[in-house]
């Protein structure tokens, strides 16, 4: 599938990904679990591209790194056919061994390290491969692929993908003396585990085969039998064939190496002093289950090596079915000693003896999530080795009445008590087996809480114990150390009569009275079972020895009781302030996840459950994420969850993003079911536009990253993941837009606050600050006041009116409403950038102005007035009228007339005397030069409107901005015609937003924006007639001084053809007159008022023209007639871009 032909170029990347042009890679994007397969003349290769594409290849080639090329035998220059493979099985086993000495030196020293970065460096391996691997920049060692499990020529690894390494063989005749210490390579914080290396399971496997024989010569003496001590040629053959190949599988016999028994020789505690008591019946039988022990492990030994040995030697099934050979020896058989020959049974029957014998003799490791419980003082019975669950979490096939090796992810081991729990309450019921360990062992075992462990059952225990010594936490006289042996005693008599008491070496124990420290003798004994038997073959005593208690107080020199332990977690939070909507957002995104991650009982099978939260800035939708992560945190959840802050990491380069990022999705992983929260994503993966930059680039790498990172872990994982953002338009479409499916599958959007809303928090915050308010504090006003707010905004109004309380008294705060009116002022200055909130201020604090001149008593806009007062003022006068209609409101007035008349004048002066929230735009000030930024800056500018609502959204000069489409080459004016077009009457709607437009040319507008539902009322400012001309002239001269003989009125009647601009050029004119003959008089004396005369304003009169010409007039006046369909259109006419004025 795709396939194509590409040529070889070395990549400078260290990893044995492939490198795809970016048409290539877009095509092949979408899938994946594939992979590609490389031909080259005979040569098959399989490999995984790279998680992005580009690279700064050409269209035809291909990027493999120089060192991987070699190892496939290819060159630069080469020719290869690519084709792709859409669906790879995943890998669940992968034996390899190193290449070389050295490399399997280098294994050896950085295991730890090859671990973390392996999955980071290939994903698809094929049987038979070197596959490099790099440590750093300047070491890299070859490892062989020696065997897959399932058996396929390839296969892809996976997070859970088990990678066995065998040690490295030297050849024959090469033989050393000395074989060194190898080290055990320990598991990483993944799940791509390198087990126990070969070595050391061989060795554990010829330990207990020694040990065997050792046994069955002690027993054979110790009952007089006439067989000599001899090490068993079976056991020994079984041995060397184990020795010879890797093996997964652990035995039975693991617990006595726990417990420190030496190879070879007889355990000389139980046997021996089961000679010398003075009780037979009970040394018969410690000896009689040991027999029993040794010679069922050593059949079991048998019966595996036998099964192994017949399915390994048939080469094929129809080989294996017709192989015959001669019978087994007797001992083998374990029958009669003469031997008889006999058809050897089918691989079939083989296969089905070693399913049995795996099934009854290997024990079952189960897997827990881990909870946090209290070490309670009180339960006396209750030790640091006992662990609780309930009923339901514990498996079928687990009997709980057994001891366990409790293993953790850094292997560390512990051996542990199950026991059912009284109180099931607080354990979950889900999918997810859960136990409750202590938080001392917690500690103890640095497990964290959500993380899993697993327990593997103790089949046999040997209980080898010579001496158990107590140290108390202090210094105790001798009186006290004797009784606490006997109490010592007495629990273990009383706790041990069912099952025997199980002890860890250097365990911290706890008597009703004392809190003790175990010594086991002898020292490597790592844990043992005692009961009322052991216990009087056994010594108990005090040393004198003391070994202090950390986290536990002195309470009379001998008692100790447990000391509060502080929890970082339990710190007390700030109170939430509960709003309706977003509770019940929150409600709604904490039941979807918990289905989806079968949290509780309704579901069984985990799924994909991504969501974004998306608000504008101060909405609160971290505090929702940090509120829906905690609700799924509480019992019996246990829902763990972690924050990757994508602010921290804008500007950095994606393969350290990548770094960091699959280090939480890894930490989600071993505790799952788990939630990641990504805060502020768009800012890491940003909507770069149409246009093809460095910058854009960037971001696109970036989002193909993260969206691979998140599709691999989610996708077989119960892991879902939250992101915040601002808006989805400001994402990368690459993370939302649907692939054959979408990476988030809900989109959850904060509701803006209403004025119910805005009261409740306002209320809400002002009780959380504990202060006292002023009773005459009107809610509703307040309320009204905060039109726009966010939660965030309102709680920094809150916090600055409590400030002020405190800063008048300290003691005793007080909030006035002259507190609040004054925090209500500073915060608009910070919470409303870039909005002009005209509201009625201190008279020190009032601009000064050329005109005391109210907005509704502008001369000669009467008619314009009334209609801002009915679009404007009545849905705020009348709400209940506007809020019972049906229909929506009109939202857009477009102001036109000829230069001058004072339409810009009108809305700037509406706006400080209605007190209305505005914004200012000038039309060409929203163009940009790169493709998308102008539509981007347009839905910026609409989106700040809505934030700030009730608000005035004003274009001036509106014509430049929206022109009719078609007629711009470039096609910018298009596109923002569209995007106004789909923000003035889109699906959001503009509730409270008024358009407001101004303009000369209202003929070159487009059509669509006038239309109804759009920008639907239409205002003509007109030239002022003679009254409105002479209250022109008294409006702006009443800053003058003027004489007693001028008549204004005289030259009210001669402006004919003047506009308010050009009556306020006649009285600007004539004052610098009056100034100019003051100074030529006397410039040394010159009065503190100038005084304008009649021969002042007629002579700047006649040296100021109109600006507009009674032929401008004309044909102003019948563009305007045929615009609003008042005169039949000729054919004379045509609306072409011209300047008239």
């Amino acid at each position: 599938m795709f396939r194509r032909s590409l040529t070889v170029s070395y990549s400078p990347f260290r990893n044995n990904y492939v490198t795809l042009p970016d048409s290539y890679y877009r095509m092949l994007s979408s899938y994946k679990n594939g992979c590609l397969c490389l031909t080259h003349r005979i040569d098959t290769y399989y490999v995984s591209w790279a998680p992005y594409g580009g690279g700064g290849l050409a269209e035809n080639h291909i990027g493999i790194n120089a060192q991987v090329a070699r190892s496939m035998d290819l060159k630069e220059g080469d020719a290869v056919m690519v084709a792709m493979i859409m669906d790879v099985r995943s890998l669940k086993r992968v034996e390899v061994s190193a290449a070389s000495e050295k490399d399997w030196e280098m294994l050896q020293i950085s295991s730890s390290r090859i671990q973390s970065i392996l999955l980071d460096q290939t994903r698809i391996v094929t049987k038979g491969q070197n596959l490099v691997v790099w440590i750093n920049d300047s070491i890299s060692i070859k490892i062989k692929i020696k065997f897959i499990i399932p058996t396929l020529p390839f296969g892809r690894l996976e997070n859970d993908t088990e990678l066995v390494v065998e040690p490295y063989k030297k050849l024959p005749g090469l033989n050393s003396t000395a074989k060194p210490e190898i080290p055990k390579l320990t598991r990483s914080n993944t799940n791509l585990n390198i087990a126990e290396l070969v070595r050391q399971r061989n060795m554990e496997r010829k330990k207990s085969s020694e040990y065997i024989s050792a046994l069955e010569n002690g027993l054979a003496g110790t009952t007089h039998s006439s067989t000599a001590p001899s090490h068993d040629p079976g056991i020994l053959s079984a041995a060397e064939s184990v020795k010879k190949r890797p093996m997964s599988w652990q035995k039975t016999l693991e617990g006595n190496k726990e417990n420190g028994i030496l190879p070879g020789l007889p355990p000389k505690n139980s046997l021996q002093r089961s000679s010398t008591s003075g009780s037979n019946s009970s040394s018969g039988s410690v000896a009689g289950m040991s027999a029993q022990t040794a010679v069922r492990n050593s059949s079991f030994e048998k019966d595996l090596e036998r099964h192994l040995n017949r399915l390994q030697t048939s080469k094929s099934m129809a080989n294996f079915m017709a192989y015959e050979t001669p019978a087994a020896s007797p001992k083998e058989q374990g029958s009669s000693p003469i031997d008889s020959p006999k058809r050897e049974p089918s691989k079939t029957v083989h296969l089905d003896g070693l399913i049995e014998t795996l099934g009854q003799n290997v024990a079952k490791v189960y897997e827990f999530r881990v909870i946090r419980g209290v070490w309670n003082s009180r339960r006396s019975t209750t030790q640091l080795c006992d662990i609780h669950t309930t009923k339901e979490n514990v498996p079928a096939t687990m009997d709980i009445n057994k001891p366990f090796l409790l293993t953790t992810n850094d292997n560390r081991e512990y051996y542990v008590n199950v026991r059912l729990a009284v109180d099931g309450e607080r354990f979950p019921r889900n999918a997810y087996p859960t136990m409750e360990i202590n938080d001392r062992l917690m500690e103890q075992l640095e497990i964290n809480h959500g993380e899993k462990v697993t327990l593997k059952p103790i089949r046999n225990a040997l209980n080898i114990v010579d001496r158990i010594e107590l140290l108390p936490a202090t210094k105790v006289a001798p009186i006290i150390e004797e009784d606490i042996v006997e109490k010592f005693k007495q629990f273990v008599l009383h706790n041990s009569k069912i099952h025997a008491l199980l002890l860890n070496q250097e365990q911290l124990f706890k008597l009703p009275e004392y809190y003790l420290t175990l010594k086991l003798q002898p020292p490597a004994l790592k844990y043992c079972l005692i009961n009322s038997t052991i216990l009087r073959h056994s010594k108990i005593c005090c040393t004198g020895e003391v070994k202090p208690v950390a986290g536990y107080s002195d309470v009379d020199g001998s008692k100790k009781k447990p000391a509060v332990l502080k929890d970082a977690e339990s710190v007390q939070e700030c109170k939430l302030v509960k709003i309706e909507k977003i509770e019940r957002i929150v409600e709604e995104c904490t039941d979807r996840l918990k289905y989806a991650l079968c949290l509780d009982a309704r579901c069984k099978l985990p799924q994909q459950c991504n969501m974004f939260i998306a608000g504008s800035s101060q909405s609160g939708r971290k505090t929702v994420c940090d509120n829906i992560l905690k609700r799924l945190a509480e019992v019996p959840f246990y829902c763990f969850s972690t924050t990757f802050d994508c602010a921290k990491h804008k500007g950095r380069k994606p393969d350290s993003i990548q770094k960091d990022l699959r280090h939480a999705l890894y930490l989600c992983m071993f505790h799952s079911p788990a939630v990641l929260f990504m805060d502020g994503l768009d800012v890491l993966a940003h909507q770069p536009g149409d246009q093809n930059t460095p910058d854009a680039e960037y971001h696109n790498k970036v989002s193909d990253m993260i969206r691979k990172q998140i599709e691999e872990f989610t996708g077989n994982n119960p892991i879902a993941v939250i992101a915040s953002i601002s808006s989805s338009s400001n994402l990368n479409r690459r993370l939302h837009s649907s692939r054959g499916y979408h990476l988030f599958q809900q989109h959850v959007k904060l509701p803006n606050l209403d004025k119910a809303d805005r009261e409740a928090a306002l209320k809400s915050l002002f009780v959380q600050r504990q202060c006292k308010l002023d009773r005459r504090i009107d809610w509703k006003r307040l309320a009204n006041q905060t039109e726009g707010y966010a939660i965030g905004s309102l709680v920094q109004l809150v916090d600055r009116a409590v400030f002020y309380a405190y800063k008048q008294d300290g003691k005793f705060p007080f909030v006035t409403e002259a507190m609040v009116s004054e925090a209500l002022d500073v915060t608009n200055r910070y919470c409303l950038v870039g909005i002009e909130n005209h509201k009625q201020q201190a008279t020190d604090e009032l601009e000064e102005e050329d005109d005391e001149v109210p907005g509704d008593k502008v001369p000669g806009l009467e008619g314009a007035i009334e209609v801002f007062q009915e679009v404007l003022m009545w849905p705020t006068r009348f709400p209940k009228i506007f809020e019972a209609s049906p229909l929506r409101n009109q939202a857009g007035i477009l102001l036109f007339g000829p230069p001058g008349t004072g339409k810009t004048y009108l809305v700037s002066k509406l706006a400080k005397t209605w007190n209305l929230r505005m914004i200012s735009v000038k039309g060409p000030e929203l163009l940009a030069k790169y493709i998308g930024q102008s539509e981007e800056n347009v839905r910026n500018l609409f989106d700040r409107a809505r934030s700030a609502k009730p608000c005035v959204l004003f274009f001036d000069e509106f014509d430049s901005l929206a022109p009719r489409r078609g007629h711009d080459s470039t096609g910018v004016t298009d596109r923002v015609v569209n995007q106004l077009l789909t923000e003035l009457d889109g699906v959001e709607g503009l509730q409270g937003v008024t358009v407001i437009g101004a303009t000369s040319r209202p003929e070159l507008l487009d059509p669509a924006l006038l239309r109804s539902g759009r920008i639907d009322r239409l205002v003509e400012c007109t030239l002022p007639g003679v009254t409105a001309r002479l209250e022109i002239f008294s409006n702006h001269s009443k800053s003058l001084t003027l004489d007693k003989d001028v008549d204004l009125r005289e030259f009210a009647v001669k402006s004919e053809y003047y506009t308010g601009a050009d009556i306020r050029s006649i009285l600007t004119t004539a004052n610098m007159l009056a100034v100019q003959e003051c100074l030529s008089n006397d410039p040394e004396k010159v009065p503190e008022q100038i005084t304008v005369s009649q021969r002042h304003l007629a002579e700047a009169f006649s040296s100021t023209r109109p600006s507009l010409s009674p032929r401008d007039i004309a044909k102003y006046r019948e563009t305007y007639a045929r615009f609003t369909n008042k005169e039949p259109p000729s054919r004379d006419f045509v609306a072409k871009r011209a300047t008239l004025a």
